[in-house]
């Protein structure tokens, strides 16, 4: 049974975050979205089918929302990844050994500076 639900995350500065989980009965990983620029945490619908199939394989998934763009900056949105981060890690029973993350566009470039702080995502994809 996989549970699928939108969240929200306070992130360092208090600033609430929006964000999908999709979180598998067993978990046997973490995997972060991080979306484009110009979209959101569901990316057209591609990242939400994303989340639905990586949780049929047993992988946990979360997909936030960046702030909007009047507060949006790279070290906000690389820091609003690390919120979702320690959410999944506090709130669900997942191991560290499987931990990747995928950026698209503008979320790549954040996923990348996410990755260079967080050595121990050993997948990347951007």
């Amino acid at each position: 049974m996989i549970s699928e639900k939108d969240i929200s995350i306070k992130s360092f500065d208090g600033e609430e975050i929006t964000a999908s989980i999709f979180v598998p009965a067993e978990i046997k990983g973490l995997f972060i979205m991080a979306h484009s620029f110009k979209s959101d945490r569901r990316e057209d619908g591609r990242f939400t089918e994303c989340g639905r199939r990586l949780a049929g394989r047993g992988i946990a998934a979360i997909a936030p929302d960046f702030r909007k763009v009047e507060r949006l900056s790279i070290e906000n949105a690389e820091k609003d990844l690390e919120a979702c981060y320690e959410y999944m890690m506090t709130n669900f029973s997942i191991p560290s050994d499987l931990l990747a993350i995928l950026g698209y566009s503008l979320g790549g470039r954040i996923a990348a500076l996410f990755v260079k702080r967080n050595p121990e995502f050993n997948k990347i994809i951007i």
